[in-house]
């Protein structure tokens, strides 16, 4: 019986990492959040720790980290506003949790700033990539802009041959090419911009509930000392 506990813990370290990425990120959502009340919680929790550190590791692109990143903080959020909630309606259990609440805490915050710094890694990079290619297709006009002169002495000796019309249709490509390419950078860009407003979502949510917490912690205090006066 002792083998079998000790080799549980292994086994579900196993099992989570059986699961894809995006199978890990679906599990992690914010609509999908352990009961503080259950007595499985914490294991809960640590496996669901395992498996964002799993999804963060194996993916590789930035974007796709940021939007784990703000996916997860968005969970830390509901989860402490969760537990905050029990010191109503549960305060003995809310007192148990509050080392947990705490830690909670702290992880959500340095979270969030693990994702602000890459945000800007991110904004920085979108940038350096933006003005390369305004450069290049910057380079590729003034070279491929022939001149009034140039044209009509062309147009006067030679005559257009297949080959010409092949290489004409080539840079023409080449130039759609790379307008699709910005077009993607500018989108890319977007969604930027978008997670950066999510971010600035989750961190007033966040002063929201550390100020509710405030509010309960000194509420119960002017309780505690209204029963002693008594």
């Amino acid at each position: 019986m002792p083998k079998l506990i000790s080799i549980l813990p292994l086994g579900l370290l196993s099992l989570s990492l059986v699961f894809s990425p995006i199978a890990l990120a679906a599990d992690n959502s914010a609509d999908n959040l352990p009961d503080p009340s259950s007595k499985l919680f914490g294991l809960k929790q640590a496996i669901s720790r395992v498996s964002e550190n799993f999804a963060m590791f194996v993916e590789r692109s930035e974007e796709k980290k940021a939007e784990l990143e703000l996916r997860y903080a968005e969970r830390e959020a509901r989860l402490v506003e969760k537990i905050e909630q029990l010191s109503e309606s549960k305060p003995e259990l809310a007192e148990k949790l509050k080392q947990r609440l705490a830690r909670l805490q702290d992880s959500h915050q340095r979270r969030l700033l693990r994702l602000d710094q890459r945000l800007d890694r991110i904004g920085k990079r979108q940038e350096e990539i933006k003005q390369n290619l305004t450069e290049k297709i910057e380079e590729s006009n003034i070279e491929t802009k022939p001149s009034v002169k140039a044209v009509q002495t062309v147009r006067s000796k030679v005559t257009p041959t297949p080959t010409r019309i092949s290489v004409s249709q080539k840079m023409i490509q080449e130039q759609l090419k790379r307008q699709e390419a910005y077009r993607k950078q500018m989108e890319t860009q977007r969604k930027v911009q978008e997670a950066l407003k999510r971010q600035r979502q989750l961190q007033e949510q966040m002063k929201k509930s550390q100020m509710m917490s405030k509010k309960y912690q000194t509420e119960k205090q002017n309780k505690t000392g209204k029963s002693r006066a008594r």
